[in-house]
């Protein structure tokens, strides 16, 4: 039992931690990179960009719960609800209110080694909270039956 408990645990730490930064890395050498095109010239990086704004907002309102209601499905088999809201009292509650939220880089990738094939969208953004200025946000999104939803969240 106490093994099982541990290796979910940590597969939760690395999809939550680990796996969004080595994803931001390796789109850094994809084609897809938005070098050439911002947001709101392609509809792809447009509608990923709202869907996070959107699941954003959820988190940003304390309502954690439903921003666990409205991911990804690899996130809801990572972790569970209750320990996502508990997650989230803990490290996003104490920063306060949102300030500013700034888009960084915007970054595609297909088919990234070690996930299910399908079209991933890393946002990377720099916020200000009404406890913490200059914190650094990291989502990663996955493309599930035509709707870009949230895989993962991370905060500094």
């Amino acid at each position: 039992m106490q093994l099982t408990l541990w290796f979910s645990m940590m597969f939760a730490f690395y999809m939550l931690t680990i796996l969004p930064v080595s994803l931001f890395a390796d789109t850094a050498n994809s084609s897809k990179t938005p070098k050439d095109a911002s947001a709101s010239e392609n509809p792809q990086l447009q509608a990923s960009a709202m869907a996070a704004q959107a699941w954003l907002k959820f988190i940003d309102q304390g309502k954690y719960g439903e921003s666990w209601d409205e991911s990804a499905t690899l996130m809801k088999l990572t972790i569970r609800k209750e320990e996502w809201v508990t997650l989230m009292d803990q490290t996003r509650k104490p920063l306060g209110s949102l300030i500013n939220r700034q888009v960084l880089d915007q970054r595609t990738a297909e088919n990234p080694h070690g996930l299910p094939k399908g079209d991933y969208m890393v946002m990377f953004y720099k916020t200000d909270f009404g406890g913490k200025s200059g914190a650094y946000e990291l989502v990663t999104m996955f493309l599930e039956d035509g709707e870009w939803r949230v895989m993962t969240y991370q905060i500094d």
